[in-house]
């Protein structure tokens, strides 16, 4: 057995509502603050279900600018709770993927939802496309020095299909 004070205690595992699992006691908090919190909860609760902030409008008396100065001063820790309440809309929309999946016919694909998980969790959904061989990054330095050479021949003077690069043209010498 190790230290028990490194251990959370067993009562922290058994938080029975919201307020106190984000370390508030609504008793204690202030008549304004226990109204926040509840308008809070239930745009949160919306914004679960639908995943933007004008899905969480719809069941609260407040606007949008309301809910992002609660982000901004993160009241009562809204921050926090706005990104957990976006990781549960995301875990949400893999479910229904793959729910879906399980159903799909060959050559069936559920665009918007795969559209929506990629805008959400990029790092998960979004196709990562990056160079591993090392020949078409040496092809890439080939084509910028070409592009290079023609930027730097653009001012170069041709005549007669040879480069001039110190002699004056004639039209140039003054008399």
């Amino acid at each position: 057995m190790g230290d028990s004070n490194l251990m959370p205690q067993e009562e922290d595992f058994l938080v029975r509502d919201e307020a106190e699992s984000w370390g508030f006691d609504l008793r204690n908090l202030s008549y304004l603050h226990q109204k926040i919190w509840s308008e809070q909860e239930r745009f949160l609760a919306s914004y679960r279900a639908g995943g933007t902030i004008k899905a969480g409008l719809v069941n609260v008396t407040v606007v949008r600018r309301t809910v992002e100065l609660w982000k901004q001063n993160n009241l009562l820790r809204f921050s926090e709770r706005l990104s957990a309440a976006h990781e549960t809309f995301c875990d949400s929309q893999e479910e229904i993927l793959y729910t879906l999946n399980e159903g799909l016919k060959p050559g069936q694909v559920p665009t918007g939802l795969l559209a929506t998980l990629n805008s959400n969790r990029p790092l998960k959904w979004r196709p990562n496309i990056a160079v591993t061989h090392g020949a078409e990054n040496e092809l890439i330095k080939a084509l910028r020095g070409v592009q290079q050479e023609a930027r730097e021949l653009r001012h170069a003077r041709v005549i007669d299909g040879q480069l001039i690069e110190d002699q004056k043209l004639p039209w140039e010498i003054e008399s």
